[in-house]
C-alpha cells in the first residue's frame, strides 16, 4: 500500500524534532546576521541626472514637446554608449591615479560593475555609481557627468547630454547602502528551518516501521486480536532472585 504524505504526519514529524529544528534556524540566523554585519563590505551610492539635447536644440537653445520626444527615443542609444568599454576607459583615465600608489583609482572593467545608468523619462539620464569608498563614487560621478558627457558628444553629432546645474551641486551626497541585515536574519529563520524540516520530514516518510495498533488496521487492514503488553522492569521494584531465574 502506497504510503501518503498528509498534514498530520508532517506535523508530527516536526513536533518530535522541533528543538533540533528550531536549534538550527536559530543557529543560521545567527551565522547570516554576523556575515552580512561584519564581512560584507560597506557600500555608499551617488548619483547625478544629465539632460538629452537633440541637434535642433542645441542650436536654437529651445526645447519641444517633439524635440523632447525625440530625445528621449536617443536614450536607450546613449545608455549603451556610455556603458561602453572604450568610453569607460576614458572616464577612469578622468578619475586619475592615487596619489600614494599612483595606480589607477579605478579601471574600466571595475567601472563595468559600479556604473549603472537608466531613464527617468523627459530626456534625463540618471547616473548612479555604487562603490565601497564614499569619495571615490562622487569622482566617478563628477567623471561620468563631465568627461563622459563630451565623449558622448562626440560620439553621437547629432545631439549632447547636458548636466542639470554643471556643477557638483547636482551630485547627490553618497549614501550608504544598506546590508540587510535585518532581512538577512529573518531569511536564515526560514533557511534553516526549511533545511532542517525537509530532511525529517523525508525520513518520516519513508519510515515504513509500524508503530502502533491502529497502524496494523490501517496500513495490513487485519484485525488486532490482542495485545502484548510492554513489559519494562521498574527501577525501584527489581525482580526477586527466585523469579529471576524462573
Amino acid at each position: 500500500m502506497e504510503k501518503t504524505l498528509t498534514p498530520k504526519m508532517i506535523i508530527d514529524a516536526i513536533s518530535k524534532k522541533l528543538a533540533l529544528i528550531l536549534a538550527v534556524s536559530i543557529l543560521t540566523s545567527v551565522l547570516l546576521f554576523v556575515y552580512s554585519a561584519f564581512f560584507i563590505e560597506d557600500k555608499y551610492t551617488t548619483s547625478v541626472s544629465v539632460l538629452v539635447h537633440n541637434a535642433q536644440t542645441v542650436n536654437s537653445n529651445t526645447s519641444t514637446v517633439s524635440d523632447m520626444n525625440a530625445a528621449d527615443k536617443l536614450t536607450a542609444q546613449f545608455i549603451e554608449i556610455l556603458q561602453n568599454p572604450a568610453i569607460l576607459n576614458q572616464v577612469a583615465l578622468y578619475v586619475g591615479n592615487d596619489p600614494l600608489t599612483d595606480s589607477p583609482r579605478v579601471t574600466a572593467k571595475e567601472l563595468e560593475d559600479i556604473v549603472f545608468i537608466s531613464s527617468s523619462g523627459n530626456a534625463i539620464l540618471k547616473i548612479i555609481i555604487r562603490c565601497s569608498d564614499a569619495e571615490l563614487c562622487l569622482d566617478i560621478c563628477e567623471a561620468m557627468a563631465t568627461r563622459g558627457a563630451e565623449l558622448l558628444g562626440e560620439k553621437v553629432e547629432a545631439s549632447s547630454v547636458q548636466r542639470i546645474e554643471s556643477t557638483k551641486a547636482d551630485i547627490a551626497e553618497p549614501a550608504l547602502v544598506s546590508k540587510g541585515i535585518v532581512r538577512n536574519a529573518v531569511l536564515g529563520i526560514f533557511l534553516g528551518f526549511i533545511l532542517t524540516a525537509a530532511p525529517v520530514i523525508l525520513v518520516a516518510y519513508f519510515d515504513d516501521t509500524i508503530k502502533s495498533s491502529e497502524e496494523i488496521t490501517t496500513v495490513l487492514g487485519l484485525p488486532i486480536l490482542g495485545e502484548v503488553p510492554s513489559l519494562v522492569e521498574d527501577a525501584g521494584n527489581t525482580l526477586p532472585k527466585e523469579a529471576s531465574r524462573k
